[in-house]
Protein backbone atom coordinates (compact mmCIF):
# COMPACT_ATOMS: atom_id res chain seq x y z
CA UNK A 1 0.00 0.00 0.00
CA UNK A 2 1.67 3.59 -0.83
CA UNK A 3 1.71 6.44 1.45
CA UNK A 4 -1.07 8.15 -0.45
CA UNK A 5 -3.45 5.16 0.13
CA UNK A 6 -2.75 5.75 4.19
CA UNK A 7 -3.23 9.68 3.74
CA UNK A 8 -6.63 8.77 2.61
CA UNK A 9 -7.12 5.98 5.22
CA UNK A 10 -6.90 8.41 7.64
CA UNK A 11 -8.90 10.99 5.97
CA UNK A 12 -11.93 7.81 5.72
CA UNK A 13 -10.88 7.41 9.78
CA UNK A 14 -11.77 11.28 10.65
CA UNK A 15 -15.22 10.10 9.00
CA UNK A 16 -15.53 7.52 11.05
CA UNK A 17 -14.48 9.32 13.98
CA UNK A 18 -17.03 11.99 13.78
CA UNK A 19 -19.69 9.63 12.91
CA UNK A 20 -19.09 7.43 16.26
CA UNK A 21 -18.75 4.54 13.58
CA UNK A 22 -16.76 2.48 16.64
CA UNK A 23 -16.28 -0.57 14.54
CA UNK A 24 -14.83 0.99 11.10
CA UNK A 25 -12.52 3.37 13.74
CA UNK A 26 -10.90 0.15 15.54
CA UNK A 27 -10.96 -1.96 12.07
CA UNK A 28 -8.10 0.54 11.28
CA UNK A 29 -5.59 -0.64 14.04
CA UNK A 30 -3.13 -3.60 14.95
CA UNK A 31 -4.30 -5.93 17.88
CA UNK A 32 -1.06 -4.14 19.45
CA UNK A 33 -1.95 -0.38 18.82
CA UNK A 34 -0.97 2.15 20.99
CA UNK A 35 -2.57 5.83 21.37
CA UNK A 36 -0.73 8.37 23.31
CA UNK A 37 -3.19 11.12 24.10
CA UNK A 38 -2.80 13.48 26.46
CA UNK A 39 -2.10 12.43 29.95
CA UNK A 40 -2.49 8.88 29.02
CA UNK A 41 -1.20 5.81 27.18
CA UNK A 42 -3.34 3.26 25.56
CA UNK A 43 -2.19 0.31 24.86
CA UNK A 44 -3.72 -2.75 22.64
CA UNK A 45 -7.02 -3.28 21.01
CA UNK A 46 -9.21 -3.29 23.72
CA UNK A 47 -7.70 0.11 25.30
CA UNK A 48 -7.92 1.57 22.05
CA UNK A 49 -11.19 0.83 21.91
CA UNK A 50 -12.43 2.40 25.55
CA UNK A 51 -10.40 5.82 23.97
CA UNK A 52 -12.76 5.78 20.98
CA UNK A 53 -15.41 5.12 23.70
CA UNK A 54 -14.68 8.03 25.76
CA UNK A 55 -14.03 10.04 22.59
CA UNK A 56 -17.77 9.57 21.88
CA UNK A 57 -19.06 10.24 25.15
CA UNK A 58 -17.57 13.25 25.33
CA UNK A 59 -19.07 14.02 21.69
CA UNK A 60 -15.45 14.47 20.35
CA UNK A 61 -15.46 16.22 16.72
CA UNK A 62 -12.74 16.89 14.12
CA UNK A 63 -14.05 20.60 12.80
CA UNK A 64 -11.27 21.20 11.07
CA UNK A 65 -8.69 19.33 8.64
CA UNK A 66 -6.15 21.83 7.89
CA UNK A 67 -3.96 18.71 6.07
CA UNK A 68 -2.63 15.55 6.00
CA UNK A 69 0.35 14.51 4.64
CA UNK A 70 2.57 11.72 4.15
CA UNK A 71 6.16 11.86 6.08
CA UNK A 72 7.36 9.03 4.90
CA UNK A 73 5.70 5.24 3.49
CA UNK A 74 4.65 4.36 6.49
CA UNK A 75 3.62 7.91 8.53
CA UNK A 76 1.07 9.95 7.70
CA UNK A 77 0.23 13.32 10.04
CA UNK A 78 -3.16 15.63 9.95
CA UNK A 79 -3.32 18.67 10.89
CA UNK A 80 -6.28 20.22 12.02
CA UNK A 81 -8.79 21.50 14.94
CA UNK A 82 -10.88 19.51 17.46
CA UNK A 83 -13.83 20.09 19.72
CA UNK A 84 -15.72 18.46 22.15
CA UNK A 85 -18.73 18.92 24.61
CA UNK A 86 -15.76 18.62 27.63
CA UNK A 87 -13.69 21.17 25.93
CA UNK A 88 -17.06 23.58 25.80
CA UNK A 89 -17.53 23.18 29.67
CA UNK A 90 -13.82 24.97 30.18
CA UNK A 91 -15.14 27.36 27.20
CA UNK A 92 -12.89 26.03 25.07
CA UNK A 93 -13.82 26.47 21.14
CA UNK A 94 -11.59 24.20 19.96
CA UNK A 95 -8.22 22.93 20.32
CA UNK A 96 -5.31 22.54 17.26
CA UNK A 97 -2.84 20.23 16.62
CA UNK A 98 -1.37 17.22 14.77
CA UNK A 99 -2.34 13.38 14.74
CA UNK A 100 0.97 11.44 13.81
CA UNK A 101 0.03 8.11 12.43
CA UNK A 102 2.21 4.97 11.62
CA UNK A 103 1.11 2.55 9.81
CA UNK A 104 2.65 -1.25 9.98
CA UNK A 105 3.06 -1.65 6.34
CA UNK A 106 2.68 -5.69 6.91
CA UNK A 107 -0.91 -5.82 7.36
CA UNK A 108 -1.60 -2.06 6.39
CA UNK A 109 -3.43 -1.02 9.95
CA UNK A 110 -2.11 1.66 12.14
CA UNK A 111 0.56 0.25 15.01
CA UNK A 112 0.77 3.50 17.01
CA UNK A 113 -1.31 7.01 16.72
CA UNK A 114 0.41 10.20 18.95
CA UNK A 115 -1.45 13.56 19.45
CA UNK A 116 0.02 16.62 20.33
CA UNK A 117 -1.40 20.12 21.01
CA UNK A 118 -0.10 23.48 18.63
CA UNK A 119 -0.41 26.97 18.94
CA UNK A 120 -0.26 29.00 22.24
CA UNK A 121 -1.20 27.37 25.44
CA UNK A 122 -4.40 28.04 26.12
CA UNK A 123 -3.91 27.81 29.74
CA UNK A 124 -1.57 30.78 29.80
CA UNK A 125 -1.95 33.56 31.72
CA UNK A 126 -3.84 31.68 34.34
Amino acid sequence: MSNKDYAARVRDYVTALNNQDLDHCLALYTDDAVIHFQPGIFRNKSAVEEWHKGRFKAELEIIDVKSVESLDENTVVLQGAATSKRLKRWRINQLQGTATFSFDPTVDKVRELRFALSGQNFLEGW
